[in-house]
């Protein structure tokens, strides 16, 4: 298991499974480039591995809960959700708002590269109840992640109250919660909305909206809690429930949904399968150097990586690329990694990793001056996200 430079413990098989979510998302995404010159060309557009971002994510933001919020019950759940919040807030808002700065400033510059600029990007409701608009697409997982970290922490004090301040069946309540609300809301729309089988329908009103998606998070943070209060089973039974996890990712791409299950069941499919290799993942600690380093490297970058890869790198690329010979888009796919590498590593040290050294000194003196506990361990996102380290979600 690495330490890093701060001290925290890393597992690699998180890292991992991080690392395995962002070169899929950059990699499926090149496919717009080759597409129109190679049309023939199989695609990797059988499972969204923003799943796995949202599960991972839910893992470790309920581990952080489960620490610092259920497990410290001697303290009022509010003062300790506002040192969780303001550490979350800290991590994922810096790099998020130099992006939208830099969209922005792009979006004036050429005015074709994202339709749907509006003020709802700074507080991510952009899709809370409408579909996802094209300026910054990929903003919509963020969104996401944003208000599950807002309102998943409030579902578990508030029926605490109910449980004798039992905050772990809170926790379980709210994850139970949490993945079967947005389920029958999936349900409902399919069964309201009109034209539900259409694509477009499904795209924006099931897979990139805020209210339908939080269950994603939820198979995640579940997991979590079987950790902890199952640790025994979660152990032995690793290699089974990783087993069972790849066929319901295999069955949840092969299937032949048809429209209704396809808004509701192949979506939680998905994020159970991702769920079931958790326990494998959180015991793969060890491996070779040349296996670990450069996995470690991925996923350190990863949040980085997905801010700029879509909004920054490939939307220029593509209106630049148009027409282009396939010979010239092999090129221009080659500038998109090599754009993605330089422009996430300049966003991570210039705003992400400042943003992270000024996020320990700022709640270090607040927990200081508000006589908290400052924990030991710092599990810390994706996300997606948190989405850099493997302690912490993006995520």
């Amino acid at each position: 298991m690495q330490t890093d430079r701060a001290g925290e413990r890393r597992v690699l098989g998180l890292d991992l499974l991080r690392a395995v979510a962002i070169t899929w998302v950059v990699v499926a995404h090149a496919e717009f480039i080759l597409r129109p010159v190679f049309p023939k060309m199989p695609t990797i557009w059988i499972l969204d591995a923003v799943d796995l971002f949202f599960v991972l994510s839910g893992f470790l933001i309920g581990r952080i809960i489960l620490r610092d919020v259920v497990a410290r019950d001697d303290q009022p759940p509010f003062q300790l959700l506002r040192m969780f919040w303001m550490r979350r807030w800290l991590r994922t808002l810096p790099a998020y708002y130099a992006t939208f700065l830099a969209c922005f400033m792009l979006f004036k510059l050429f005015p074709g590269t994202g339709p749907g600029l509006t003020w709802k990007y700074l507080v991510f409701l952009q899709n809370m109840w409408t579909p996802h608009p094209g300026f910054m697409a990929n903003a919509w997982s963020l969104s996401i992640e944003e208000y599950y970290y807002l309102l998943f922490p409030l579902a578990i004090v508030a029926p605490s109250m109910l449980f004798r301040h039992d905050r772990r069946r809170a926790y379980l309540f709210a994850a139970l919660l949490f993945m079967l609300a947005p389920l029958l809301l999936r349900f409902w729309l399919a069964r309201t909305l009109a034209h539900p089988q259409l694509p477009a329908v499904w795209e924006g009103m099931c897979h990139k909206l805020i209210p339908t998606r939080l269950d994603a998070i939820a198979y995640g943070a579940l997991g979590a809690w079987m950790e902890l209060c199952h640790a025994g089973f979660w152990k032995r039974r690793a290699a089974p429930l990783a087993l069972l996890g790849l066929a319901v990712l295999v069955a949840a791409c092969v299937l032949p949904f048809g429209w209704l299950a396809r808004w509701t069941v192949s979506l939680s499919m998905t994020s159970l399968g991702v769920a079931l290799l958790l326990p494998a993942l959180s015991l793969f600690k060890d491996s070779p150097e040349w296996f670990a380093a450069p996995v470690r490297h991925i996923s350190k970058h990863s949040y980085s990586m997905y801010l700029v890869h879509y909004p920054l790198i490939l939307v220029p690329i593509l209106a630049l690329a148009r027409h282009a010979s396939p010979r010239t888009a092999i090129l221009w796919c080659i500038a998109y990694y090599l754009a993605v590498m330089l422009l996430s590593y300049a966003l991570y040290y210039i705003i992400e990793r400042p943003g992270l050294m000024l996020r320990k000194h700022i709640t270090r003196r607040w927990a200081v001056r508000h006589h908290e506990k400052i924990p030991l361990e710092v599990a810390v996102p994706m996300t997606p996200a948190e989405l850099a380290e493997a302690s912490e979600p993006r995520d």
